[in-house]
């Protein structure tokens, strides 16, 4: 990343702090779609700030008489296709849905399919215990308000059942006589990402943090020192992208005031030309 870029990277973290603090105050209501909404936020623009200081190098200092120092890659990668995702989810969760009862679907079964999940770790501690049972009272709230959606009654059974199981949250594709849930990848493409960014890049972070075995043989190939800077320079450039997103759906959900985006050229024009490059 040349200066400028780097100064633009600040921006849009800087730009994702103010459009933040602005959303405080703002009603919760009778769910926690609110709470989670800003804990996605904060959950993206922490991978942006970790992805961004990595860039400098990992350096702890003398272990066994070696000195550890690397630019350590592969995080920078997973921790981009996490951020990826975050926005993903928020994109499919809050800006999606084009009526309320798809809206109260969508977030009741993301949260729903996580508390169930949460359900199946074995608990050690008293306290753990209890509040095990107490998220069991709250799971079954969750998909009595999820069944009686409209959403939820135009599944199919096998479809219903896969989601009071534990299964895919995301709401089935039909295309044809055939239903499937959409992938990762296919979620990115409705959230707007372009094909480049959606598919092929990636697939390539996915590489990494499935720890494929071509992901290691990019990284012991001798040749590996003369590409990771470029590497890098790709991730932190798709997280700029995906923060000029980020703080675009952020506004609209909570249908804040742009003058916060408008007021700062800077940020205006980071937003508009690095949301720009992952949808076209």
């Amino acid at each position: 990343m040349n200066k400028e870029e780097e100064n633009s990277f600040i921006t849009l973290l800087q730009g994702m702090l103010e459009v933040g603090e602005s959303a405080k105050g703002i009603t919760v209501g009778n769910d926690d779609r609110i709470l989670d909404a800003e804990g996605l936020f904060f959950k993206f623009f922490s991978h942006c700030c970790t992805a961004f200081y990595l860039r400098r190098k990992t350096i702890i200092g003398e272990i066994k008489n070696i000195n550890v120092n690397f630019l350590d890659v592969p995080s920078i990668l997973i921790i981009t296709r996490a951020a990826i995702e975050s926005y993903i989810v928020f994109n499919y969760v809050y800006l999606q849905p084009t009526n309320s009862d798809e809206a109260n679907f969508r977030y009741w079964a993301w949260e729903y399919t996580g508390t169930f999940q949460r359900q199946r770790i074995m608990a050690v501690l008293p306290e753990s215990k209890e509040k095990l049972k107490h998220e069991k009272k709250v799971l079954d709230k969750i998909r009595d308000a999820l069944s009686e959606t409209g959403t939820f009654k135009s599944l199919t059974t096998k479809q219903q059942n896969n989601l009071v199981n534990g299964g895919n949250w995301t709401i089935p594709v039909s295309t044809g006589d055939q239903n499937y849930y959409p992938s990762w990848s296919k979620l990115a493409k409705l959230a707007g990402l372009n094909d480049k960014m959606a598919f092929e890049y990636y697939g390539f972070l996915s590489e990494y943090a499935h720890s494929t075995s071509w992901s290691i043989m990019q990284l012991r190939d001798p040749n590996f020192v003369h590409v990771r800077d470029g590497f890098i320079d790709t991730a932190l450039k798709s997280l700029m992208s995906i923060m000029a997103l980020m703080i675009k759906a952020y506004i609209k959900f909570f249908n804040l005031d742009m003058d916060i985006v408008k007021k700062n050229s800077d940020l205006n024009r980071a937003i508009e030309v690095w949301s720009f490059v992952s949808t076209h």
